[in-house]
């Protein structure tokens, strides 16, 4: 066997597999022609390079053309699949013209293995080339080709051009991400082509390169369909995230619409008796004007509310901001160490005044609703109405919702008591729901995280390293998803995964630890300190100082300000 057809025999095995496979998907899935036209192309492009082999492997010009015979014919096939596959992926939609250049093309396929002598090959006009290449000889043993096949050269010269403008035009409708592929292998195809031409006239000595060239082609024509198929996997995979965040936010409106019929039937016999206020009325009249849903008991078991506590607790307190109509409202929850931690806050920037802080822990502790009304001349925190309730689980005390109402916005009363207590209540199947599944998961998953691909463990090392050296500076969840080439709700997903927290949580630790360090170390101003830590307003800065540190940025300066100033006495005494 001459030693170059032996690559030419693989590339034929690699071609053949291919087309097989998208032959197979194509049969399973109707809809997508390209598949079918890029599998012909596939099979047609294998059988030319048996057919180069088999020319590579004659012995005599008779053999010779028997092989070159059959290459033009594999050349008409191609021609007529490649076209049709570029018109389905490119979306071009007159059928006509391809049906014409298909038609000719299929006539002229009939007639070079139909006609024989000085129209097509014939011994009696041999073209034998000898090449010599790397010290290596090789000898092609072909015909001179006639009319007909010149006709074929021009025909495919035609079709190449009209290819190119499809695909040209395909690129400039936007579709470049796919269209740029095929262009470069249409280049080296084209390189190539030229390249036979220029041997076959004896222009230069050098093997042809045709075959390889189509290879190219296969490999780009596979790569686009790869990456169609990716971004339709991308796209489902986002619609599916975007139609599981309404299936949750549709969910939790049911739940706190049933939660609100619940509280509703509760102290209604309360409220019907005579001398009760008419604001409590009005309060019960807002949970009344809520939304019909399936029932509250089968809600609290939904996986859309369990699995999504941050939210549940979120919508609990700003719920129970609204039917009191108070100004914030906080939900504290035990934490590791038996202390009270912020989980929840409305809205979502305020920070907690150190009285309902104070009040939270006491009604934790005992057990107990506490009301404590401001006194005059009173600032904020200490110039508001507090409300905090225990928050029951079971039997155990898990934590305490604390609202807080400011003097321009009245004051609490007993019937607001009772209201957030039965709130509270209502809500608390769905909390005790959410909490066993947490526990479930966790123990599941003794780490606190799943299995995650090497390629992801990768990329979220380097998602966490370019967040470590650049979270002063203003970083979009979306800018790091680009750079690692991956799907922001996905970056999300699994960032969350790796290390148990959002990345905007992980971002303002950073920051907070950075504040931080200048608040015990420096005299610079807070709100220089703030904005220089990559803050953009004081409100934010604030409840994330306080979420991670426990207290305020002013109380921490002040408890890390006494131990400065003694080492500073101990320095000037030793001089």
């Amino acid at each position: 066997m001459n030693w170059v057809s032996v690559p030419v025999l693989m590339m034929a095995a690699i071609c053949f597999y291919v087309g097989a496979t998208y032959l197979w998907s194509w049969s399973r899935r109707r809809a997508e022609p390209e598949n079918l036209s890029f599998a012909l192309t596939c099979v047609v492009i294998g059988c030319y390079n048996v057919f180069c082999a088999g020319l590579y492997n004659s012995a005599s010009v008779e053999e010779g053309i028997t092989w070159q015979r059959l290459q033009f014919a594999s050349l008409c096939l191609f021609s007529i699949s490649i076209l049709w596959f570029a018109s389905h992926f490119t979306g071009y939609r007159p059928r006509r013209v391809l049906a014409l250049i298909t038609g000719w093309m299929s006539a002229l396929f009939v007639a070079g293995l139909a006609l024989r002598g000085a129209l097509t090959l014939t011994v009696d006009m041999p073209r034998p080339k000898q090449v010599s290449l790397a010290g290596l000889a090789i000898t092609y043993y072909e015909g001179d080709p006639g009319t007909v096949y010149e006709i074929q050269y021009l025909s495919m010269a035609a079709g190449f051009v009209f290819l190119l403008w499809m695909i040209a035009r395909h690129y400039r409708e936007g579709g470049r991400e796919h269209a740029r592929p095929l262009l470069v292998a249409l280049v080296v195809f084209f390189a190539a082509a030229m390249n036979d031409m220029l041997v076959g006239e004896d222009v230069y000595p050098f093997v042809f390169l045709i075959e390889y060239a189509y290879m190219v082609v296969i490999f780009s024509m596979a790569y686009v369909l790869q990456n169609k198929l990716i971004t339709l996997d991308r796209e489902v995979r986002a619609l599916n995230l975007r139609l599981t965040e309404k299936v949750n936010e549709r969910s939790m409106e049911l739940l706190f619409s049933e939660i609100g019929k619940g509280l509703y039937a509760e102290i209604l016999s309360e409220l019907s008796a005579p001398g009760k206020s008419t604001r409590a009325a009005r309060s019960l009249e807002r949970l009344a004007a809520q939304d019909q849903g399936a029932g509250m008991a089968k809600l609290s078991r939904d996986l859309a509310v369990i699995s999504n506590i941050e939210d549940l607790l979120r919508r609990a307190i700003g719920k129970a901001v609204e039917i009191s109509s108070a100004d914030e409202g906080f939900i504290f929850l035990a934490g590791e160490r038996g202390g009270l931690e912020l989980r929840s806050s409305s809205p979502g920037d305020a920070v907690p005044p150190r009285r309902a802080v104070a009040l939270a822990g006491r009604s934790f502790r005992e057990g107990g609703r506490i009301i404590a009304s401001r006194g005059r001349g009173e600032t904020r925190g200490g110039g508001s109405d507090v409300l905090a309730v225990p928050l029951r689980l079971g039997g155990e005390i898990i934590g305490a919702g604390c609202l807080v109402k400011r003097a321009s916005s009245g004051r609490f009363a007993e019937e607001d008591e009772r209201i957030i207590a039965a709130f509270m209540n209502q809500a608390a199947a769905a909390l005790e729901n959410a909490f066993l599944y947490q526990r479930m998961a966790n123990a599941r998953r003794p780490t606190g995280r799943t299995d995650l691909t090497p390629a992801i463990e990768e990329k979220i090392a380097k998602a966490i390293a370019y967040l470590e050296e650049n979270y002063l500076d203003d970083v979009a969840r979306e800018g790091l998803a680009a750079m690692l080439d991956m799907h922001p709700d996905s970056l999300g997903r699994y960032f969350k995964i790796r290390t148990g927290k959002k990345i905007s949580d992980f971002v303002n630790e950073l920051r907070v630890k950075e504040a931080a360090r200048r608040l015990a170390r420096t005299d610079e101003n807070i709100v220089h300190i703030a904005f220089a830590a990559g803050f953009e307003s004081i409100p934010t800065f604030n409840r994330a100082f306080h979420r991670v540190m426990g207290i305020t940025p002013t109380e921490y300066r002040e408890s890390a300000a006494e131990p400065r100033m003694h080492a500073n006495k101990r320095e000037s005494k030793n001089h």
